[in-house]
């Protein structure tokens, strides 16, 4: 996948999310979007799949990683869904947020 495919995807997902948080910030969790972000920042076809291993196993807060890759627009609803992105983290292989 080239890095201009994966930019309009991850760009189309963090739209969708960040409607979402516009819409109401204190809602309650809608995960879908989510997930579709998480999937391709965990992609490890990809460089930043690869820089997200490489900082989980360094011993990086897979959520730290997260905001650190996504834009600000996102991160309330990351806020939002905090226990479900950890438990789908920790579904895919990675160790849960401490």
């Amino acid at each position: 996948m080239t890095s201009q495919k994966l930019f309009r995807q991850l760009s189309t997902s963090i739209a969708l999310a960040a409607t979402l948080c516009a819409s109401d910030a204190s809602a309650a969790c809608d995960f879908q979007p989510l997930k579709l972000i998480i999937d391709q920042v965990t992609d490890l076809k990809t460089q930043e799949g690869q820089k997200f291993k490489a900082q989980m196993e360094d011993g990086w807060n897979s959520i730290r990683i997260l905001f650190d890759m996504t834009p600000k627009e996102v991160h309330p609803q990351f806020d939002n869904c905090r226990h479900e992105v950890d438990e789908y983290l920790n579904k895919i292989g990675y160790p849960p947020v401490h």
